[in-house]
């Protein structure tokens, strides 16, 4: 069954400016078609009314109202996911630990070997910190002893003016400025 109201009805309700032909053919159209000439007035007596009917304002303190319900809203879905977040952390704590005490079992019932793996890599780890000192305190002994007190003077001075502009130029770009 062929719809011959096709394109008159969507042409009704368009808010589009229609071509000459196309207003044309849609005036023809509703002179001999009651169906789409009704939905015109139809439309037509719509529109009219709620261009008369006036806009009503809210009751007072509405905003307000409204304002304070969204705070306390958005305030109790972050409860809400902070919550399940910190449920979720908690949860794959004890699972972690879980598993690594099933890891480490074996091992605890033992416990000599661990002692002296730990002793040894303990006494490892100092002996390479006593070294580390030693070769720091050797270099900068050398390295001072090379360089002339008056260019660690100029140094010290450059660093510290450095320093002095980066604080000011840290202070003027962090505090706000007041717009008149």
């Amino acid at each position: 069954m062929v719809n011959r109201h096709q394109p008159f009805e969507s042409w009704i309700f368009t808010s589009e400016e229609l071509s000459g032909a196309e207003s044309q053919a849609l005036q023809e159209h509703l002179q001999e078609c009651r169906s789409c000439l009704n939905l015109t007035q139809a439309l037509q007596g719509m529109e009219s009314h709620l261009r008369a009917t006036p806009l009503l304002s809210p009751m007072p303190g509405f905003t307000a109202r409204w304002e304070t319900r969204l705070a306390d809203t958005l305030l109790r879905q972050r409860r809400i996911q902070t919550f399940w977040v910190m449920m979720a952390s908690i949860g794959g704590a004890v699972l972690l630990l879980l598993l690594t005490g099933w890891m480490i079992l074996p091992l605890l019932r033992t416990p000599l070997p661990i002692l002296l793996a730990w002793a040894y890599q303990s006494a490892g780890v100092f002996t390479y910190i006593r070294d580390l000192g030693q070769a720091f305190f050797t270099a900068s002994g050398t390295i001072f002893n090379l360089i002339p007190i008056t260019l660690w003077v100029a140094i010290l001075v450059a660093m510290g003016s450095l320093g002095a502009l980066w604080l000011v130029a840290y202070q003027r770009l962090t505090i706000p400025r007041r717009v008149f």
